[in-house]
């Protein structure tokens, strides 16, 4: 199945745009690059793109600093 990244920005109070960027199609793809790694790296280039775009939009919901809150070591 294809890819197909999508992201939702607000334009304003209950107002929305939505994009939808080219699919990535895994057939297409030549052998070499269908592997997890460069795969996931392409869509991360896409998402990163966006999020560069409109930073102003994008939520970070992991807790990155939690071993420090608790007093752990982070590694």
């Amino acid at each position: 199945a294809a890819l197909v990244p999508t992201f939702s920005f607000g334009l304003k109070l209950c107002c929305y745009t939505v994009r939808y960027e080219e699919p990535l199609v895994v057939e297409d793809l030549t052998a070499g690059v269908r592997v997890d790694v460069p795969l996931t790296t392409r869509y991360m280039k896409i998402l990163e793109t966006a999020i560069r775009g409109r930073p102003d939009q994008w939520l970070w919901y992991h807790d990155r600093w939690k071993q420090l809150r608790l007093g752990g070591v982070l590694a």
